[in-house]
């Protein structure tokens, strides 16, 4: 399956915490494998941590059907040299970013974020409407600590679940079991097919 280049229109949000622990960082690199060779389109925000482990698993497989998209130039130390990346965020993102926006202090409000955070929180935007802001994803996968709705991916969470988009979270123990029964049937299959084809 290296080098599928197909995109189906199915696309999906492969996002989560820095800090994910990395045992599911080596997951989430299984998880993007497999949705690269059903066809999907990832979508993602090259942070490090989860980001970075679903676009190393879904390139492996299918390096441009996926979507990076980027605050700002050199984020992460990645570059618009990358074909699948997108930089900047526009002003339509920032406003869909600030309706969705809220803080644990609920003193604080849009605008008291410094201008990096807002653009974080634009950049989020694309990873669940798309780069158009217009085509949802089909589904989110993600890790925050114990499945709570906190720090940044909080806010694509909410962003999801508005639109009744399911929403696959590592950090919740069933969420988890599900993800990795799909994978399991993912590489049994697999198997199977590599069996028929050398008999």
């Amino acid at each position: 399956m290296i080098g599928v280049e197909k995109r189906n229109g199915l696309s999906y949000a492969g996002i989560g915490s820095r800090k994910t622990p990395k045992d599911i960082q080596k997951m989430m690199i299984q998880i993007g494998s497999m949705y690269a060779s059903l066809g999907y389109v990832l979508h993602t925000g090259g942070a490090q941590g989860a980001d970075d482990a679903f676009a190393s698993g879904h390139g492996f497989i299918a390096p441009l059907n996926k979507e990076i998209f980027l605050p700002w130039d050199n984020f992460n130390s990645k570059t618009i040299q990358e074909t699948t990346t997108t930089i900047g965020v526009s002003m339509e993102a920032y406003a869909i970013a600030r309706k969705y926006y809220k803080h644990p202090d609920k003193n604080k409000t849009w605008n008291d974020l410094k201008s990096a955070t807002k653009k974080l929180m634009a950049r989020n935007t694309y990873q669940i409407l798309g780069p158009t802001l217009n085509k949802p994803v089909e589904f989110v996968v993600c890790w925050t600590p114990d499945g709570k709705e906190i720090g940044g991916t909080s806010q694509a969470i909410r962003m999801a679940n508005s639109l009744q988009i399911p929403v696959f979270n590592l950090g919740k123990k069933e969420h988890l079991a599900l993800m990795n029964k799909a994978l399991t049937k993912f590489h049994d299959k697999c198997a199977e097919a590599i069996m028929e084809s050398n008999i």
